[in-house]
């Protein structure tokens, strides 16, 4: 198992999913309230596809943040395993590849990443962040 948290560009960083904008808004005040970023959005290490932290890299890109603190994970570790929201039925990982290389989105909150390792959360200045 080789897990690195890392800043990553925000560019290179690719979305699969929708977002609501009342939860993006919510979670905005909360940031900017706390003053810091506390919470490492998990993204695929291959392709940069977010499995975890649609809402928070819109809020990022809302406030100008240029990195934000990723978990750098696969989809192919037996750690990782997809869901549908609605279902709990298996939803398949190729889907999701597709829709994001695509440049298209699923609705909000259709998958579910499942991770069954432990992933910190993490206290860094939103200056550093935006730099």
């Amino acid at each position: 198992m080789n897990i690195s948290l890392e800043l990553i560009e925000i560019e290179e960083i690719i979305p699969h999913e929708d977002t609501d904008s009342l939860a993006i808004d919510i979670l905005l005040s909360k940031i900017k309230s706390d003053g810091y970023w506390s919470n490492p959005i998990a993204i695929d290490k291959n392709t940069r596809i977010i499995m975890d932290g649609h809402h928070r890299v819109e809020v990022a890109r809302k406030m100008g943040i240029r990195r934000i603190p990723c978990y750098l994970l696969s989809y192919e570790d037996n750690y990782i395993s997809v869901v549908n929201w609605k279902t709990n039925d298996i939803f398949e990982v190729k889907k999701i590849l597709e829709t994001a290389i695509t440049g298209n989105k699923l609705p909000v909150k259709t998958t579910r990443h499942i991770i069954t390792i432990p992933l910190y959360y993490v206290k860094i200045d939103l200056n550093i962040l935006s730099k």
